[in-house]
């Protein structure tokens, strides 16, 4: 007569379980960025997905105020059923200042902190920031 061992069903039976769960959450995760990427081509507008590194360069509309260097947007909080950026979760940045203060910090060997060469002045940068925030929240999606 044969024995069953019902830990080792059950332990087997989960795992199927689990793997069943991830293919269909993969597969929901496509089905909307396919959506939002047939959406956006219906208005004419290319799509922007953020996936690894989190940040996107702003259309050439937005401006540094300080220098007049492109905008960007790092991605830190986002809605994880459809990938669409919160209101606090979109940090504004100077792609130029950006750069720069990476480029000294890296050239210094990680011995210290880098320093701005923007001052980011809210008086400047508040409206820009907001309206760069309502623009990537309208337009990104991140796909993790």
């Amino acid at each position: 007569m044969k024995r069953f061992d019902l830990d080792a069903l059950c332990a087997d039976a989960l795992e199927a379980v689990g793997k069943v769960i991830e293919q269909r959450y993969r597969q929901a995760s496509y089905a909307v960025l396919d959506g939002f990427r047939a959406a956006r081509s219906r208005c004419g507008h290319g799509h922007t997905v953020a996936h690894d590194d989190l940040s996107v360069t702003l259309p050439p509309f937005y401006r540094c105020p300080e220098c007049s260097a492109p905008i960007w947007a790092e991605i830190v909080e986002w809605e994880t059923d459809d990938g669409r950026p919160t209101d606090s979760g979109v940090r504004v940045a100077c792609s130029a200042d950006v750069e720069e203060t990476l480029a000294a910090f890296l050239a210094n060997a990680w011995d210290e902190i880098p320093t701005w060469s923007h001052f980011y002045r809210r008086s400047d940068w508040d409206s820009l920031t907001l309206r760069a925030q309502a623009w990537v929240r309208a337009n990104v999606r991140v796909a993790r």
